[in-house]
Parts: structure tokens; C-alpha cells; sequence
């Protein structure tokens, strides 16, 4: 089997059927083939087997580290170590290697177990880092770097996760609240600072350096956040397979209604304009719950609902200033003066100082000002450059509020600190602009730190001490770095000189440009593409349009929009465009070297303090001493000579790219300052996909980070060093008392056997407390030591040099020797508590003894007097029992007697009630038929009252018509008297008589008692025809004559049978009266 080189990946693996001189007869997915044998790598059954650390390696080649990389990827294991430096390959999926069991199990520190050696992972660099700090007392720093989306936003985020649950105080959830805090720090700064790219669904488009001041112990004593280069235009524009600033669009999915109506935000996101150049959607992606971890995180660190609400409303000024247009082309207006008005009043200005300007400019004309109308062009180029310059300014202010919430406004000038630091990845995109070149110029700067002290002062420092070493051949990129640099020369230099021109363009300086370095080998260009340059990165070439980097550069802003902005009612706004002295003043700790630069530029980079004054540090990878570092080769940068602080010259106009440079410089000096741990984020495919590992974008990376030549230095290299008296210090306990050379090889050779590592040998030494003896038997011990163990160390003229298997080697030994001793010590102590514990046992046992006793006494006399009481207590109640049964039966009779005298009292009592109740109801009755007897009585009455006057009436009315019918008669006789009348007339013939007085006289001509025999009736004289009343009925016959009536069950009233038992009794009317009367008159 054999390693052959491809083009499509990289290597692949062939079986190797003949071997043919300098040829191979091979054979590839069933294809044979014969390929040059130099071409081609043996594969060592040996290097098939998969290594946590690539440098133990017996042989390196990069289809041997790809492969190891593979298979380890494959399996998950996406870490892997390079002696200290770390390789982390993004999965693109989530690994449940991140819970708290797998902290808990790193932080518990297992590389100090004897035969355990921790897996690689990115919490065991962290824990590597903290330990260094407590125990040698020097601040350390994290350095991650890798292209985008490689993952190192993600491993910056577990890294402070881990320094969090180890140096913030009690773990859980009452851990200490530093701690939480900068922990919450990251979704603000992520919602703010990164964004969906091409190459990256949350890439960070700043750069952040995260310094934690700690105690010597290792605890939090506070925080300070250093941003660099915030990606501005990406505000107004976007590409179109990015998108803008994650907090946008969790902003307008996430408000609730009322918050949408108190920002005056737009239904929908493509109605902005700043929001339709990229896309909207990003997979996996819950915009509106991210909002809502954003305003929790707000609160965790303290900020106010109105303060964070405040940054919501600026940021929908942002958006509408997007939607702003323009008419006319000399003398432009604002389209919709709404829009004008809304903007107005979510920054608090007044409407017609955001009109004037967004649509004018002023220019001063010796003392005086005028002021111009804008064109179009310019116009819109204004109001973006006012969208940039507000949420620039915003992100600084949050940047400045995180650092006041972490304690970043305490200035702990002798404390440790680890510093952790995320900087943007290489870019190469397929139009690169002043941002990239920015951005990859401080990957080259960290890139040249990483190989100055990575290759060339570690070999340096081997000749200098007179240790035997082999040079190792590396790509050096200091001639990019003179290419970007240089002073005078470099394109950064040029670039502030054009910036100086009153005429200076982007056109002229590409032809300065071509001028100066198209002799250059890292400097490109190509005639047909006049508009482009490229400059040969340690990555990649990449080309630069030269279009707009002096715009950019220069970043300037009106003085009138500034004018206006601190005129606003907004706080906010009012601070941030605030004068630079005044925020000068207000800075705690003292200000960053760009402090005193104007404001306008504090957007795109900013650094806290930088001391000039690194201190050498014995760690893996040592600092910077070459002589002619940043204050020597920059003329332009002043160091003030009291504070030390990086700043430009005075008077010197300052420019994106100056302050970049001297902002990276200052950086590069604090990373200088302290030992420093490296950790290589590896992207294993451009798409984002899990379990996809694409072999020829892996070995560019690994070509592009040193990584073979990293793994040979580090494997022929000595890892450790440490001055003599610093060696004795430390491991004095195993036997080395004198700082001096020989002694120091007679003790190195002694522990490089391997019978030192024997448990019984390290047993005998520290129970006889004679550790001294080691350098005794150096002579025998050297004498086994095997061929490899000789290289593991070297003493140097004032260090001495060691492996990292041999300081593992020797911490292993101290930390036996420790325990052997603290197990000595642990004995005697243990001893001598058993011993108090024996005499406390004794003690304790005569105590309970005595206890017991007492408690025995104390039962038997409370039996005795409870049998005492328990016999008074029968008699006294057999006493009270007979007592109680007399008094019983006593009121027992007494209550028969009381019983009897009620009972007779009752019978009399209801003799007499019932006497009463028969009286009682004898009146009642007496009563009822008194008042029955009085209201027939008076029914009678009403009754014959009645009657009378019904009879009275007929009377009256039988008189009236008598007295008509005798005037009638009287006229007739005397009529008749003239003409011989009828003596005897009959009364039926009378004309014009009544019916029924015919009808009466009929009836009386039958009934009438006093007819003749003949016939003829005998007239009584008119006394005797004249009427007499009926007397009344009585009311007893009344009474009885109902009483028939009802026992007859005659269903008439009581009125009615009166009236029928008068008539009965009295058969003469009146009207026979009258016809009686009337036949005597006749």
C-alpha cells in the first residue's frame, strides 16, 4: 500500500502491486498504472494507527497527517494536538462533548494522574492556560485563528464557558456573576457584530480580543472587550447570498405589537431597502427566539428596558434611512417627507435639520460657511455614510456598556489576565475590497508573530544557548509583510500619503502602486484587469479592486451631520457623537491608543490600553525579543515615553488604515506579553455539511497554517525551558540542590532512566527522605537509558531544555514524590487522630456507660412509683365510683318526684285549656251565627227596602196613568153626555188602554172573590179600592223559607224566595186596586 498524489484529493491511498525500480506498478479503483516511485509514500503499518497527537508520529508526511485528520473526523474526534497547539476541525453538527460531565471531567485536572493523559479538546488548552496561570504566575493568551466559518466564534464562546466555570466562584446555578455576565456579553455582540456570508451562516465580521483579569489564585477580577474593524458597509449593503447584521431581522420577527408600533417598524422586511440585496432566510436559524435571548442577555448584565429599547429605535432609524429617496440631480428633495418625519422623531432631531442634512453640505470659504445643495449621487452617498456612522457608533457604545458591566472600567494594571482573541479569518471572496485587505493583513500579522516565535527565535535561542540543532526549513511571509508595511514604501503608508492628496484617487494610487512593487514576487498585477491588484498571502493570492478603498480609508463624515446629532434630544445619540475629549475624560481605565483619535474612526477599531513593556514568559511558545520590533521599524508611531502608550504622532492625520495598523501593533505587543496557546480552526468543506471532509480544501489549510512544518519543530524541538535556578526551585523535591551544569546533567541523566519511573524505587526514596540520592545513581542509571530518552533534554548555558514526554516525565515523578511524602504526613496525622479519636471513643463510651446506668436507677424508681400511684389511683377511684353511684341514684329520685309534680301540673293545666278551648269555641260559634243572623237581617232589610221602592215607583207610575185615563174618560163623558153615551161601557173597548191592563182585568173578571152569581160584579165604594203596602216578612220566616228553598235544593237566591213568599202572601197587587177602583167609577 502506498500514498499517491492527486489533484482531486489531495492523496489516496493504492495497492502497490510490483515494485519496478524507480517505478510502481499500482493499481486504483480497478484501474493499473505505473507512477514514479519518488512520487509516492510506503505506507508504514506502524502510522496506521489513529494519534490523538500528531508528534508522535514516527514518520511525517501530509498524507499521513490528512489521513490521521480523516480518520479522527470520521470518529467525531474533531480535536487534535500538535505538542500545545491545538487543531479543531468544524463538524458542522452539534457533538454532545460540550455538557457539563465533560467540563467537569477537565476541570478536575486528569494530566496530573500518573497513567491518564486528557483526550484533546478545546476545554483541556483552556484548562492548560488557567493552571499555567496559577501556577507560574503569568498571563496567557488564546490565539484562534482560521478562515471563516472554520469555528472560532464557537470554540471562543467554550473557552470562556470553561474559565467561567473554574474562575467565577461556585459552580451551578449561584455561580458568580462576573462570570454570567461575560457570558451574556456574546449574544449581544454576536446579534450586533456578525452576519450570514458566503462562506459562514454566523460569521463574525469584527475582530474582538477578550482580556480577563484574574486573581494569582485564578479568579475573576474583571473584563475588557477590545473590537477591531467593524464591517460597516455591510449595513447598507449586502451581497447576494449574505445578509445584513443578525439583529435586523431578529428585530423585525421578534417585536411584539406594541414594540413594533413604538419603533414605527414596517410589516415587512423586504419593505427595507438596506434589507433586499442578500437573503432573508438562513436554516436552522429562529430569528425571534434570538431576540429574546438578545433582551435577556440585555438584562442579565444590568441594562435598563428603556436603555435596550433605545438601541431598538436607533436601529429602526437605521432601516428607514435606507428607504430615504431622492429627486432632481443639481438641487435634490426628499421623495416622501413622511418617511423624513418618522426618522426624525425616532432620533429626536427636528424635521428640517435631517432635511437640510441629508440634502446639503457645508464648506467653508475663508471664515465664512456656506452651504450647497448635493447632487443625487451624492446625496444617497451621504445618507448611507449616516446609516454607516450611527450603527458604528452604536456598536462602539455597546462594546464600551459590556466592558462597564464586566468590570472593564477597572483598570488592573499588575493583575494576570488571560486573554482570548477571535479575529476574523482569512477572506477571499470574488470581490475583495479595503475590508478583506484589512482583515487578511492582521491574519499575516499574527501569522509572522506565530512563525517568529514558532521557528525563528526558537532556533535562535538553540544557537544562542549552544544546544545542537538542525535549522527546519519554513514558509516565511515577511516579504507580504514589508509589501503591506513597509514604512515610506508599504501600501499602507501609500495609501495615507494619497489620502493626503487634495486630487488623490483610487486610480492614482494603483498606479503608485504598480510603480513601487510591480518588482515585488508577493505583489500581482495584471494589465488586462487595470482595476485589480493581488498580493500573494501566506494563504492564498488574493485580488483587490481597487474600487472605493480611498473612500473607505478616509471615512469621513460631515461636520454638519455631527452638528445635528448632538443637537438630537436622544441621549444616546446625543454621547455618541459627542466630542472626543469629553469621551476622552470619561474613559476608565486610561485611553486606548486610539483614543485620541477623532470619533469618526472609533467604529472600525479600538483598544483599550497597550503597555509597551512585555515580560519574558517560560512557557510553550515564548515572546517576541527580536530587537527590531514594532517601535523600531515605525517611524510614524509615538510612545509616549512616561506611559508607554502606543499613539500617533502629533498633528498627523489619522486613517482607517493607520489606526488598524497601530491598533493591530498593540495587540500583537499584549499577545507578546504573554505565553501564548494556539488553536488552528480547520473547515473541512466550503458547503457547511456534517460528515463531509474534502481532502484538497483540508491540506490547503494545513499548507496555508504551517502545520507539517509546526509538527517537525515541535517534534525535534524542545518544547520546555527554564532558567537553572528555576529548574532547582521546582524540582528540588527529586534530589537537584545546586544550579549548576553538571549537576544538572548528572540529574537529568539519572531521571531519563526509566527505573526512576518504578513505583518501588520512588517508595524507598521517600520513606528513607533521602531524595538526594538520585544524582548517586546517575553512573548505573545513565547506562540504561535508551537512545530516544537521550535527545529528551539539554542544558544550555543559563536554560535548560526539555521535551514535553520529559516534563511530563518529571511532573510525574515530583507528583509521586509528593505523594509519597504527603502520604507519610497523612499517616502520622491519621494516626494521631486515632489515637484523640480513642481517647474521645473512651470517653464518650463512660459517659454513655454512666448514662445508662442513671437511666436503669431512674426506670426501676419510676416503676415502683408508678405501682404506688397506680394503687391510690384504683382506691380513689373505687371511692369516687360509690360516691358518684349514691349521688346518681339521689338525683335520680329527686327527678321522679320533680317528674310526677309536672306531670300532675300538666293534666290540670290541660283540663283547663281544653275547658277553654270548648268556651272558646262555643262563643265562636255563637259568634258566627250572630253575625250570618245579622247579615241575613240586613240582606232582608236591603231587600225590602228594595222592594219598597220598586213598588212605590209602580205606584206612582199606576197613579199617573189613572189620572191620564180618567182626564181621558172625562173628556170622553162629557163628549159622550152631547151624543146619548152607553150607561154601562165595557173596559175592553176603551180606547187606547194598556195590554196589560186589559190583561188584568181579564184576570181579575176570573179571580176576583166579589163577582155576582150572575155575573155582574158589586162595586165598593173608593175608600175601599184604596191600596194598602204589604207588610213585610219577618226575617225568621225569611230565614225559614230559605231554609226550605235550599232543603228543596231549589237553586234560587235568598232575595228571590222573599220576593216569591211575598207575593204567595199577598195576592193583591196594586193594579188590581186600580181596576177595582176603575170599575166602581164606571
Amino acid at each position: 500500500m502506498a500514498w499517491m498524489p492527486s489533484e482531486d484529493y489531495g492523496w489516496v491511498e493504492v495497492n502497490v502491486l510490483a515494485i519496478e525500480g524507480n517505478q510502481l506498478h499500482i493499481k486504483f479503483n480497478g484501474t493499473e498504472m505505473r507512477v514514479m516511485r519518488e512520487k509516492c509514500i510506503m505506507i508504514n503499518p506502524e502510522n496506521s494507527v489513529v494519534l490523538a497527537d500528531l508528534i508522535e508520529m514516527s514518520e511525517l508526511h501530509e498524507a499521513i497527517i490528512l489521513n490521521n485528520l480523516k480518520l479522527r473526523y470520521q470518529q467525531d474526534e474533531i480535536y487534535t494536538c500538535i505538542g500545545p497547539m491545538l487543531i479543531s476541525i468544524n463538524p458542522f453538527k452539534k457533538l454532545d462533548i460540550y455538557n457539563d460531565s465533560v467540563l467537569k471531567q477537565y476541570s478536575d485536572d486528569p494530566s496530573d494522574s500518573v497513567d491518564s493523559k486528557p483526550s484533546p479538546h478545546i476545554y483541556a488548552i483552556a484548562h492548560k492556560a488557567h493552571r499555567s496561570l496559577v501556577e507560574l504566575s503569568e498571563s496567557q493568551s488564546l490565539v484562534i485563528s482560521g478562515e471563516s466559518g472554520a469555528g472560532k466564534t464557537e470554540s471562543t464562546k467554550y473557552i470562556l464557558k470553561y474559565l467561567s466555570f473554574v474562575s467565577g466562584g461556585s459552580q451551578g446555578p449561584n455561580k458568580d456573576d462576573l462570570a454570567n455576565r461575560i457570558m451574556a456579553t456574546n449574544p449581544i455582540l454576536e446579534a450586533f457584530g456578525n452576519a450570514k456570508t458566503q462562506r459562514n451562516n454566523n460569521s463574525s465580521r469584527f475582530g474582538k480580543f477578550i482580556k480577563i483579569s484574574m486573581s494569582k489564585e485564578g479568579k475573576y477580577l474583571g473584563a475588557t472587550i477590545n473590537n477591531y474593524l467593524l464591517e460597516k458597509t455591510r449595513v447598507v449593503f449586502q451581497a447576494p447570498t449574505e445578509r445584513n447584521y443578525h439583529v435586523f431581522y431578529q428585530l423585525l420577527r421578534g417585536a411584539s405589537p406594541e414594540e413594533r408600533k413604538a419603533f414605527a417598524l414596517l410589516d415587512d422586511i423586504e419593505s427595507y431597502e438596506y434589507m433586499t440585496n442578500g437573503w432573508v432566510e438562513v436554516n436552522n436559524v429562529d430569528d425571534a427566539a434570538d431576540f429574546e435571548t438578545l433582551k435577556n442577555s440585555f438584562i442579565q448584565l444590568g441594562v435598563s428596558k428603556g436603555e435596550y429599547e433605545g438601541y431598538f429605535r436607533l436601529l429602526s432609524a437605521i432601516l428607514l434611512l435606507g428607504n430615504v429617496g431622492f429627486t432632481g440631480d443639481d438641487d435634490v428633495s426628499i421623495q416622501d417627507s413622511l418617511i423624513l418625519k418618522t426618522i426624525a422623531s425616532l432620533l429626536q432631531i427636528a424635521p428640517d435639520n435631517l432635511r437640510k442634512i441629508l440634502t446639503h453640505r457645508s464648506i467653508a470659504i475663508g471664515s465664512e460657511k456656506c452651504t450647497i445643495p448635493l447632487r443625487i449621487d451624492q446625496a444617497f452617498e451621504n445618507r448611507d455614510a449616516l446609516s454607516k456612522a450611527l450603527y458604528s457608533r452604536l456598536f462602539d457604545h455597546l462594546v464600551k456598556r459590556c466592558n462597564d458591566c464586566i468590570g472593564g472600567n477597572r483598570f488592573f494594571e499588575d493583575a494576570l489576565f488571560i486573554g482570548v482573541l477571535d479575529i476574523y479569518g482569512f477572506e477571499n471572496f470574488e470581490k475583495n475590497s479595503l475590508e478583506q485587505f484589512c482583515i487578511n493583513y492582521a491574519n499575516e500579522k499574527l501569522h509572522h508573530q506565530f512563525i517568529e516565535n514558532m521557528f525563528k527565535a526558537e532556533q535562535e535561542q538553540y544557537n544562542k544557548e549552544g544546544v545542537q540543532w538542525k535549522n527546519i526549513d519554513f514558509v516565511d511571509n515577511q516579504a507580504c509583510i514589508q509589501l503591506i508595511e513597509k514604512q515610506l514604501s508599504g501600501i499602507l503608508s501609500m495609501m495615507d500619503e494619497e489620502a493626503k492628496m487634495p486630487k488623490g484617487n483610487d486610480k492614482t494610487l494603483l498606479e503608485k502602486l504598480y510603480r513601487k512593487h510591480r518588482a515585488c514576487p508577493a505583489f500581482n498585477y495584471d494589465d488586462k484587469n487595470p482595476e485589480v491588484f493581488g498580493v500573494k498571502h501566506y494563504a492564498a493570492t488574493v485580488p483587490y479592486k481597487i474600487e472605493g478603498f480611498m473612500d473607505k480609508n478616509k471615512d469621513t463624515l460631515q461636520d454638519d451631520v455631527g452638528a445635528a446629532m448632538c443637537q438630537s434630544s436622544f441621549v444616546l445619540i446625543r454621547d455618541m457623537f459627542a466630542s472626543e475629549h469629553a469621551q476622552a475624560k470619561e474613559e476608565s481605565p486610561p485611553p486606548s491608543p486610539s483614543s485620541s483619535y477623532p470619533k469618526r474612526f472609533s467604529s472600525t477599531l479600538g483598544s483599550p490600553r497597550t503597555i509597551m513593556s512585555p515580560r519574558m514568559k517560560n512557557d510553550t511558545i515564548r515572546p517576541s525579543t527580536d530587537p527590531r520590533g514594532p517601535r523600531n521599524r515605525h517611524s510614524s508611531i509615538h510612545i509616549n515615553s512616561e506611559t508607554g502608550i502606543l499613539s500617533p504622532r502629533p498633528n498627523d492625520k489619522i486613517t482607517v488604515c493607520k489606526k488598524f495598523k497601530l491598533d493591530l501593533l498593540a495587540l500583537i505587543e499584549i499577545l507578546a506579553s504573554s505565553s501564548r496557546h494556539y488553536i488552528r480552526c480547520i473547515k473541512p468543506n466550503d458547503k457547511g455539511l456534517a460528515d463531509n471532509f474534502h481532502n484538497i480544501k483540508v491540506i490547503n489549510q494545513l499548507r496555508s497554517n504551517g502545520i507539517l512544518e509546526t509538527i517537525k519543530l515541535r517534534k525535534a524541538g524542545f518544547s520546555r525551558r527554564m532558567p537553572y535556578q528555576a529548574f532547582v526551585n521546582r524540582y528540588d523535591i527529586l534530589g537537584i540542590k545546586t544550579p549548576e551544569s553538571s549537576s544538572l546533567q548528572e540529574f537529568l541523566s539519572s531521571i531519563d532512566s526509566p527505573l526512576v519511573a518504578r513505583p518501588q524505587l520512588r517508595r524507598a526514596l521517600s520513606q528513607k527522605h533521602q531524595l538526594s540520592v538520585l544524582p548517586r545513581t546517575a553512573t548505573s542509571l545513565a547506562l540504561s537509558a535508551n537512545t530516544e530518552a537521550e535527545n529528551a533534554w539539554a542544558v544550555g548555558h543559563t536554560q535548560v531544555f526539555m521535551r514535553d514526554s520529559f516534563v511530563n516525565r518529571l511532573e510525574k515523578l515530583r507528583a509521586a514524590a509528593y505523594e509519597d511524602i504527603v502520604t507519610t504526613i497523612q499517616k502520622f496525622i491519621r494516626m494521631r487522630r486515632r489515637e484523640d479519636e480513642l481517647i474521645e471513643l473512651r470517653r464518650i463510651y463512660l459517659a454513655r456507660i454512666t448514662k445508662i446506668q442513671n437511666r436503669v436507677r431512674t426506670w426501676n424508681s419510676k416503676l415502683i412509683y408508678q405501682n404506688l400511684y397506680e394503687e391510690a389511683r384504683r382506691r380513689k377511684e373505687l371511692a369516687t365510683v360509690n360516691l358518684q353511684r349514691n349521688i346518681r341514684s339521689w338525683n335520680a329520685r329527686l327527678q321522679f318526684f320533680e317528674y310526677r309534680r309536672i306531670a300532675s301540673a300538666i293534666a290540670i293545666q290541660r283540663v283547663i285549656r281544653m275547658r277553654k278551648e270548648v268556651l272558646a269555641l262555643e262563643s265562636v260559634k255563637q259568634q258566627i251565627e250572630n253575625e250570618k243572623r245579622r247579615k241575613v237581617e240586613m240582606e232582608a232589610k236591603k231587600q225590602e227596602m228594595e222592594l219598597q221602592k220598586q213598588e212605590a215607583s209602580k205606584l206612582e207610575l199606576s197613579k199617573k196613568q189613572e189620572t191620564e185615563i180618567q182626564k181621558q174618560e172625562a173628556s170622553k163623558l162629557s163628549s159622550s153626555s152631547k151624543a146619548k153615551p152607553k150607561l154601562f161601557l165595557n173596559l175592553e173597548e176603551l180606547p187606547n188602554r194598556p195590554k196589560a191592563v186589559q190583561a188584568h182585568d181579564h184576570n181579575s173578571q176570573e179571580t176576583h172573590p166579589h163577582h155576582s152569581k150572575n155575573g155582574h160584579k158589586h162595586w165598593k165604594s173608593q175608600e175601599q179600592f184604596s191600596y194598602k203596602s204589604p207588610e213585610p216578612p219577618s226575617p225568621i220566616h225569611a230565614h225559614q223559607e230559605s231554609h226550605s228553598h235550599k232543603q228543596r235544593e231549589i237553586p234560587q237566591n235568598h232575595a228571590h224566595a222573599q220576593h216569591e213568599s211575598h207575593s204567595h202572601r199577598h195576592p193583591e197587587s196594586p193594579l188590581n186596586h186600580m181596576q177595582e177602583s176603575n170599575s166602581n167609577t164606571i
